[in-house]
């Protein structure tokens, strides 16, 4: 499963787990996960689950750019390990492989019962 951490260099990050298929991320209420950072734009980018179980970024044309490695991106197809800006929120992509209970359990929660809002840290 992939998981990204918002702020991975501070001592409590934010830990998102991707077990949806697109993920909408900006600073607008509309969205999933709701970035309050005043250069992230109201409808910034969206993380994709592929069907090959893979995830793709794609910057939804935000004034302040989305990037992958210090990337300018406006697609990637993200891999465990690669850093992630939404304009200056910093985040890192991981990947955690589920152990066979875990599969068997229910999803109690979904990312649209838990709608988060990250704020970027100094």
């Amino acid at each position: 499963m992939f998981e990204i951490v918002f702020n991975p260099d501070e001592p409590d990050p934010t830990v998102i787990q991707l077990t949806v298929g697109i993920l909408r991320i900006g600073r607008g209420a509309q969205n999933d996960l709701i970035l309050h950072e005043s250069s992230v734009s109201s409808f910034h980018a969206e993380l994709v689950r592929l069907e090959d179980g893979g995830l793709r970024v794609i910057d939804l044309d935000s004034s302040n750019g989305t990037f992958v490695n210090g990337d300018r991106i406006n697609r990637a197809v993200l891999k465990a390990g690669d850093r992630l800006m939404f304009s200056c929120v910093q985040a890192l992509v991981t990947f955690r492989q589920e152990d066979a209970a875990d599969l068997w359990k229910p999803r109690l929660q979904t990312l649209a019962q838990a709608v988060r809002s990250i704020s970027a840290r100094p």
